[in-house]
């Protein structure tokens, strides 16, 4: 394998990787995992905006990466599952009422990211059934087909994988939401995909 050839994988903080980027020069591909990138999470659905730093961010990765093809992966799920998750956060307080909390839209968060790194492509994924998606999210992203993943790597993913997701599925028969509030987060999501399905330059996948 020559030096053009290798894959550089990093997980972690970006900003170190960023400062010293000469040393990426090795390696042809290279993949930064780093769920926090847009924003912490307490900035998912509390804020006014979802993300509100995530357009400076995504621009600034475009410009740190400007010699390169830019290929993103964003992952969603259904807001209800993700507040229910905030919910359980001694960190977080949910306000006065659920009634008063604002729906946010990930297509509107998809639109800022395509206008930050307009020459970018990016792949947004439903992980509303993460089960379906994990396995082809993780070949994706190292450019692999499915096939290829191996039966070790396979178990790990189930196991390990998607914590969060599958905290908020058993703790929403815990920690109740207000029943309108469901019905616009879910009616929310739906939206956001019909609405990021029809975009250009982006590609919708659920598995």
């Amino acid at each position: 394998m020559t030096a053009s050839d290798k894959l550089g994988l990093l997980q972690g903080a970006v900003e170190p990787v960023l400062r010293n980027k000469k040393a990426l020069d090795a390696f042809k591909h290279i993949v930064i995992s780093e769920h926090a990138l847009l924003g912490p999470v307490s900035d998912m659905l509390t804020k006014k905006t979802m993300f509100p730093k995530a357009k400076r961010r995504a621009q600034n990765l475009d410009n740190a990466f400007s010699d390169r093809q830019l290929h993103l992966h964003l992952a969603i799920a259904p807001q209800a599952e993700c507040w229910t998750y905030l919910l359980a956060d001694d960190d977080i307080s949910p306000g006065p009422s659920d009634r008063a909390v604002p729906v946010h839209s990930w297509a509107d968060l998809v639109s800022r990211i395509t206008t930050a790194c307009p020459r970018a492509t990016l792949t947004v994924w439903d992980f509303e059934q993460p089960h379906q998606v994990r396995l082809p999210f993780l070949a994706a992203l190292l450019d692999i087909d499915v096939e290829l993943i191996d039966p070790q790597t396979r178990k790990a993913v189930s196991q390990e994988a998607c914590h969060h997701l599958k905290s908020a599925k058993l703790l929403s028969k815990i920690v109740q939401i207000d029943e309108e509030l469901q019905t616009r987060m879910d009616a929310q999501y739906e939206l956001d995909l019909i609405r990021i399905d029809a975009m250009s330059k982006v590609t919708l996948r659920n598995g």
